[in-house]
């Protein structure tokens, strides 16, 4: 199990093959003529985001099952998936759930949705004296990443035992195992030069106990190796490495100090495939072979699970707006790109503005895509009728903007007909960006009725007004007094 790394062209050639396509078309037709039925995508509604709730429930119910204990907590890592109604959900149907933050904004969100402010944990490599003081007078757990962090918490603490306000916030200290970098150097957060936290080894163990020597409110320990990219072992290296440096560290100082591991997430998940790459449980074996202390029951465990519990939760729609086509028997234009080997080219109402990384980093992020008639019906892909290899471009104005190249879809998809590209649960409407100005579209959540389907509004698509007010206010420059 361990070994995956896998996002091979040999995968791709499967994921994007007939057969496969086929079947992903057939399996998602009647949800897709549902959400045309219910005029979902409709006047300027040209995307759309369907979240799986049966499936997302299935799934948090694979990890609680791998994980019972009551001593471990499932922070869900809002920078994955922030919208109230997902995380609302969780909440309400997972009481025991939390939130893993990675700024103050971040924070506050769970905060303000009813998570316990024990269960929330707080981490950013940059913290403000501010931001930290809010964390603290809530209760949260705050995973400091560096030496400064811990002398203005110190201060924050002695100031508010002054004032006779005590916190019930507690502390870890981020180190970065060294691992290693997976295959995506840009989400690799264990390697010599990452940015995040303390580098543990044997020369820097001294310096990292005297902290808590000096701190002894400091009791907690944190990492996060990356995921997607990254093979299972390497990130069950990283939680060890922390269960074992709670030990030395406690050692050292002759006493119990470190009683909390924060584990961070890490399991990558599959973008060229219906099933997950693996359980949860496949994890919790792997940790229990790496690391038999973990589960005594000494410490305090929290988890930070973010794309392998949302990436493959929801689907993106979109409607076709325009098509470049290469065609032999075409216009004179559609014979010069045939002539010169181009794709089509397929125009979306949705690019970079929502898939920077898919832009920037097509190799890594690639998606499955599927299309269907203007009605939401299946589009037949037979004989004659099959697939072409066809570039799918956003509506952004620069060059890069592409959601993926070389993506069979049917010869004969045809304006405002749909496309759906899969997997877009996770570390997609997070990193929604304002280029072009270009409003934010609806997201529904989905539960199944029967033979039908149940929406709901998490999200309203963004008026044009709601956009501007981003760039500031109109009219005379206000001066400052």
């Amino acid at each position: 199990m361990s070994s995956f790394t896998r996002n091979t062209a040999s995968d791709w050639k499967t994921a994007e093959s007939l057969t496969s396509y086929k079947a992903r078309s057939s399996t998602n037709t009647k949800l897709i003529q549902a959400a045309v039925e219910k005029q979902l995508l409709k006047n300027e509604e040209n995307v759309i985001d369907i979240f799986d709730l049966d499936a997302w429930h299935a799934r948090i119910e694979d990890l609680l099952a791998a994980f019972p204990e009551d001593y471990i907590t499932h922070a869900l890592a809002i920078k994955s998936q922030p919208l109230s109604g997902v995380l609302s959900y969780g909440l309400q149907n997972f009481p025991q759930l939390g939130i893993e933050a990675a700024s103050w904004g971040e924070a506050y969100h769970g905060h303000k949705l009813g998570y316990p402010s024990n269960q929330i944990v707080y981490d950013s490599p940059v913290k403000s004296y501010e931001e930290m003081l809010g964390a603290i007078k809530l209760g949260m757990h705050i995973n400091c990443d560096n030496h400064y962090e811990m002398e203005v918490i110190d201060k924050i603490l002695k100031q508010l035992a002054d004032e006779k306000t005590p916190s019930k916030a507690t502390f870890g200290l981020r180190i970065n195992p060294m691992t290693g970098a997976g295959a995506i150097a840009s989400s690799s957060t264990a390697h010599i030069g990452a940015k995040f936290g303390l580098i543990w080894m044997d020369e820097t163990k001294p310096e990292i106990a005297s902290y808590f020597e000096k701190y002894r409110w400091l009791t907690g320990l944190h990492c996060h190796v990356g995921s997607q990219g990254m093979p299972l072992a390497l990130v069950t290296q990283g939680s060890a490495t922390i269960c074992s440096a709670a030990e030395d560290i406690n050692a050292i100082l002759g006493r119990d100090q470190v009683k909390i591991l924060d584990l961070g997430g890490g399991v990558p998940t599959s973008y060229w495939t219906d099933e997950e790459v693996y359980s949860f449980m496949d994890y919790r074996k792997e940790l229990e072979a790496a690391s038999p202390s973990m589960f005594s029951g000494k410490f305090k465990i929290y988890t930070e699970f973010g794309r392998s519990l949302f990436a493959k939760y929801a689907i993106t729609l979109t409607r076709i707006g325009n098509i470049k086509r290469s065609d032999a028997n075409g216009s004179d234009i559609d014979k010069l790109r045939a002539e010169h080997e181009q794709n089509q080219i397929l125009f979306s109402f949705v690019g970079s503005n929502n898939f920077f990384r898919e832009a920037y980093q097509a190799d890594k992020w690639r998606r499955r895509f599927t299309a269907f008639n203007e009605d939401g019906s299946e589009k037949v892909v037979e004989e004659g009728h099959g697939l072409v290899k066809t570039d799918i471009a956003g509506p952004l104005c620069f060059q890069g903007d592409y959601l993926a190249k070389d993506v069979p879809l049917p010869v004969n998809i045809d304006l405002e007909d749909i496309l759906v590209m899969h997997d877009t649960g996770g570390y997609t409407m997070s990193l929604y960006c304002k280029f072009n100005s270009r409003p934010c579209h609806s997201v529904y959540g989905m539960k199944r009725n029967g033979d039908g389907f149940d929406f709901y509004e998490f999200k309203k698509r963004e008026t044009l007004d709601q956009v501007l007010e981003f760039w500031g206010p109109r009219g005379e420059l206000k001066k400052v007094e």
